[in-house]
């Protein structure tokens, strides 16, 4: 299974050159690039994997169903993704593939989390 989406690309950070901005189904987020084979085009649209990189002690709980969005948390690159979790897939501003969240945690299946995430990789295709 793979996190492979459409992203228009909408900025490049000028100091960090991993970073990037994309819109990714309505929602504009902030990724590292993990990998990049070629020259980018602020506004041009991507074929790019998304992936959570999750820290070692990371945060999830279950709460009461709001809307699926992104929010930053601070500087850097984590955010805290608020969804549903369904088996394999995280249903949050897109479908992801969870990392196993959902055998970690199986009290959490088929429940609206919120999940903290050190940051989220994308690999451009």
């Amino acid at each position: 299974m793979n996190n492979i989406k459409k992203a228009k690309l909408i900025k490049l950070n000028t100091t960090i050159e991993e970073e990037v901005t994309l819109l990714v189904e309505g929602e504009v987020i902030e990724c590292f690039a993990s990998f990049c084979p070629y020259n980018l085009e602020v506004g041009k649209i991507y074929e790019v994997e998304l992936s959570l990189n999750l820290p070692q002690d990371y945060k999830i709980k279950k709460i009461e169903p709001t809307e699926v969005r992104a929010i930053k948390k601070g500087r850097g690159f984590a955010y805290y993704l608020y969804g549903n979790l369904e088996d394999e897939k995280f249903q949050t501003f897109t479908t992801l593939f969870d990392e196993n969240i959902h055998y970690e945690h199986p009290d959490l299946n088929n429940h609206f989390i919120c999940l903290e995430v050190e940051r989220i990789d994308a690999s451009f295709c």
